[in-house]
C-alpha cells in the first residue's frame, strides 16, 4: 500500500469543468491525491469557490500556482494554457493539459519537457479507447475517424435550418479554428502514431470537417477528424 506523503494537486481554472475537478477532489478524491491550491484571473472569486467546496485548499495566483502543487492540471482557456504551459513545462513537474490544442499547436513544449523531465499527461476527454488506438499504433494505423456534438453557439455559428460545412482541413489547421472545440482531434493526432516528434513534422493528407446538424429540437455542431499514420505526433506522457 502507498504510504508516502499524498501529491499535492493544483487547478488552473476554476470554470465549469474545473470546479467539478475540484469538488471531486475535496469530497471524493483519492489518498494519493489532495487539492492544495487553485488559481484563474479573479483570485477572489477563486476563494470563494473554494470556501462553497469546503475545501482548505488556497487561492493563489496563476503565476504562483506551479510552485505549490506535484500536479497541475491545466483548465484554461486555450490562450491562457498556452502562457501557464510556458511557466511550469520546464519544471520537472505532473501536467494535465486539457486544452491538447495547445500542444499540437506549440509542439515544442512536449521537447522541453521531455528534457526537463516534466510529464504530461493527457487526458483522453472524451475519446474511449485511446490507450488501444496508442496501442495500435505500435503496429499500423492507417487512419482514425472521431465524432462529436456541439451546440453552433459553441462555435460562434447563427441558426442554420440544415447540416452545413464549416471548415475543412488537417488537425492544426482544425485546432487554430476551434481551439476550443477539437481537443479530442489533438488527442487523437497525438495517439495516433507510435514514433517519436520530430521537429517540423506535421500530419500530411489530414481531413477534419464540421457539420451543423439538428437534433430534436436542438441544431447541434458534428465534429468529426481524419488522423492518418502519416502523422509523427505522439503524447509525451509517460
Amino acid at each position: 500500500m502507498f504510504s508516502g506523503a499524498p501529491l499535492t494537486v493544483g487547478i488552473a481554472g476554476l470554470g465549469s469543468l474545473g470546479t467539478e475537478i475540484a469538488r471531486w477532489l475535496a469530497t471524493k478524491g483519492a489518498p494519493r491525491l489532495r487539492l492544495a491550491a487553485a488559481a484563474d484571473r479573479d483570485r477572489d472569486q477563486v476563494a470563494q469557490r473554494l470556501a462553497a467546496l469546503e475545501s482548505d485548499a488556497e487561492a493563489v495566483s496563476l503565476r504562483d500556482l506551479p510552485a505549490r502543487c506535484d500536479v497541475l492540471v491545466e483548465c484554461l482557456a486555450p490562450e491562457a494554457a498556452a502562457e501557464l504551459l510556458e511557466s511550469c513545462v520546464d519544471l520537472g513537474r505532473i501536467v494535465v493539459p486539457l486544452s491538447v490544442c495547445v500542444l499540437l499547436q506549440r509542439p515544442e513544449f512536449m521537447e522541453r519537457a521531455r528534457a526537463a523531465g516534466t510529464r504530461l499527461l493527457v487526458p483522453s476527454g472524451a475519446v474511449a479507447g485511446i490507450d488501444a488506438v496508442r496501442a495500435a499504433a505500435m503496429g499500423q494505423i492507417h487512419s482514425v475517424k472521431v465524432r462529436t456534438s456541439k451546440p453552433p453557439t459553441g462555435v460562434d455559428a447563427g441558426p442554420v435550418p440544415e447540416p452545413k460545412r464549416l471548415f475543412a482541413g488537417n488537425a492544426h489547421q482544425a485546432c487554430s479554428a476551434y481551439p476550443r472545440n477539437v481537443n479530442i482531434s489533438a488527442t487523437l493526432s497525438l495517439a495516433g502514431s507510435a514514433r517519436q516528434w520530430k521537429s517540423g513534422s506535421t500530419p500530411a493528407s489530414n481531413e477534419t470537417f464540421t457539420k451543423l446538424k439538428s437534433i430534436a429540437t436542438a441544431r447541434w455542431c458534428e465534429f468529426g477528424s481524419k488522423i492518418d499514420r502519416a502523422s509523427e505526433i505522439r503524447a509525451a506522457a509517460r
